[in-house]
């Protein structure tokens, strides 16, 4: 697809499936999930951790010849509004004339061929088909009915490598729109409005041009990518703002407390909810009531709440947070107790005996437990999910996180019958 006038953007979902043509999640498999039966074939493609660091949330492409095709459906010639979303994770950008790394095309390009593409290159910057500047690649969609002007899409900061973006463009016959991560980059017109974007039998092929492959421009994708959605009408600014979302929930619960009386108390949580609100509560026997910054609670608004200088008639206060969002997302943690010492000492948690390093760590960690224990670790991700499992009587035992992606994580340890949770961060 080249010309030097134009070169080529079991959680709720955000957007309405009112005009969903296909939805590639891209978990493991080119597999779509709109019901409408449009599933892709996999050439060349490995499963990869996705945007939330979950291994097998994405699919990689190796920028030579990995790609997604899918078999045409009638459903692919669309009509004269569409929107192409995706989540990509560049690698690497195509340094070959005309410059387009495709995310996802329909078609060779021709007046009414029904061709429609997102793609990102340094055209709009440099406007020169065979000049390529890397440090300036932009987000583009396009049909075949043309932008009048591709210098419009240009816009700043640029695409930068090993960075998660959510790009949606539009087309409503009118102008094309390019939004990343919710914010509108570019408007631009289009040089015949009411051309009709024309239909052809061609199929559809993500991270890979096979329609221009021939001529010599593949226009090959590096890197990853989390999610494809097509549609046949142009989404609405919520649906554009919150693409990408997840309600997601809890992921680390807070546990029991136990101190001396004037001593201070903790209780944390993790959670994957996006745009996340944090209320704690307190439970002194006639139900949770919301807590205020007012001593001795702090950070009741935030994912630790600190209770400094706790008095003995606190003792056996539960606590709790709930977690929301602006958008309708909830989840409430579980209780937890606090237990206060009127002898002034504390007795010793089964979690002091327990040491996790180096922490952060870069591949191997190492977990010290007490002597003659039996324990069960157990790894999970920041969204809940359970990425490793293992049982142990060693003093000393290794976790290994060579091949998980950068991020946070929590250790459950299972311990003589106490549980203690750790974050773990990998960089």
């Amino acid at each position: 697809m080249f010309f030097c006038a134009l070169s080529m953007s079991a959680f709720a979902q955000a957007q309405s499936s009112v005009g969903l043509i296909a939805h590639w999640p891209m978990t493991g498999s080119a597999a779509d999930t709109s019901g409408n039966g449009h599933n892709g074939h996999m050439v060349n493609v490995a499963p990869a951790p996705g945007m939330d660091g979950i291994a097998g949330h994405a699919l990689s492409f190796n920028g030579a010849n990995s790609m997604v095709t899918v078999p045409y459906s009638p459903a692919f010639n669309l009509p004269t509004s569409y929107s192409i979303c995706a989540i990509i994770n560049a690698q690497g950008f195509y340094a070959g004339n005309y410059a387009n790394n495709i995310i996802l095309t329909r078609g060779k390009t021709g007046p009414g061929s029904g061709t429609y593409y997102l793609t990102f290159s340094s055209y709009p910057h440099t406007l020169d088909c065979c000049t390529t500047d890397t440090t300036r690649e932009c987000f583009e969609v396009v049909s075949e009915t043309r932008p009048v002007s591709t210098s419009g899409y240009d816009y700043t900061p640029n695409i930068v490598p090993d960075q998660w973006y959510k790009v949606i463009g539009t087309f409503n016959d009118t102008v094309f729109q390019v939004y990343v991560n919710g914010v509108l980059k570019s408007t631009v017109g289009v040089s015949s409005p009411g051309m009709p974007l024309g239909t052809s039998t061609d199929s559809i092929c993500i991270g890979y041009d096979i329609f221009e492959a021939t001529a010599g421009y593949p226009f090959q994708f590096k890197g990853y990518i989390d999610d494809i959605m097509l549609f046949n009408r142009v989404l609405n600014d919520s649906e554009i703002v919150h693409y990408g979302d997840t309600c997601g929930r809890i992921s680390l619960q807070p546990v029991n407390d136990t101190i001396a009386a004037g001593g201070t108390a903790n209780y944390s949580i993790g959670s994957s909810i996006v745009g996340a609100l944090y209320q704690w509560q307190e439970d002194a026997g006639a139900g949770f009531i919301n807590l205020s910054n007012t001593a001795p609670y702090s950070g009741v608004y935030t994912p630790s709440l600190t209770i400094t200088g706790a008095a003995s008639g606190m003792s056996s206060n539960h606590y709790r947070c709930l977690v929301s969002n602006t958008w309708g997302c909830a989840d409430t943690s579980a209780s937890s107790l606090l237990s206060v010492s009127t002898t002034g000492v504390a007795p010793v948690a089964a979690a002091d005996n327990i040491e996790v390093y180096p922490n952060p760590t870069t591949g191997k960690c190492f977990i010290n437990l007490p002597v003659g224990s039996n324990a069960t670790i157990e790894l999970i991700g920041i969204t809940g999910q359970l990425l490793l499992k293992q049982t142990t009587d060693r003093q000393t035992e290794t976790i290994d996180m060579t091949g998980l992606a950068s991020g946070v994580y929590i250790l459950r340890i299972e311990c003589n019958g106490n549980i203690t949770y750790r974050k773990l961060a990998k960089h």
